[in-house]
């Protein structure tokens, strides 16, 4: 019940900000990823992918509590890849409590939830680009 409610809530705060904004600002709001959160979505791998997580960066919009990871990380069969995921948290003595796939590759690698299917979360949505450009 409480990983629900707290899915409810990554959803709903993310929705909040899906309007006619403009595109977000990477730089000012980028945030580094403690291992522990790598680690936490890197135990939602598909079984024989052979996914390692490489590098991340994290990018949460001022009026969101949402945070969307850009994780480079490699898998069996090719060269490093990127994908994104939500989170609630960044506080690794307190771990992630609901992580969800974003992209084409966060739901081909890992069997987190689906964010738009969940939540309606596009993998269009702006920060999904500014998470990205924090990574580099």
């Amino acid at each position: 019940m409480a990983v629900r409610a707290a899915m409810v809530a990554v959803g709903v705060v993310s929705l909040a900000g899906c309007g006619g904004e403009d595109e977000p600002r990477a730089s000012a709001d980028c945030e580094a990823v403690p291992a522990e959160v790598m680690t936490r979505i890197a135990d939602g791998a598909r079984d024989g992918t052979e996914f390692v997580a490489r590098e991340a960066a994290a990018f949460r919009a001022s009026d969101s509590e949402v945070y969307y990871v850009a994780l480079r990380f490699g898998a069996a069969g090719g060269g490093d890849e990127t994908g994104v995921w939500t989170t609630d948290s960044l506080a690794a003595d307190v771990g992630v409590s609901t992580v969800l796939s974003v992209d084409g590759l966060g739901k081909q690698f890992t069997v987190w939830p689906d964010a738009e299917a969940a939540f309606d979360i596009s993998p269009a949505h702006p920060s999904v680009g500014a998470a990205k450009d924090c990574l580099g």
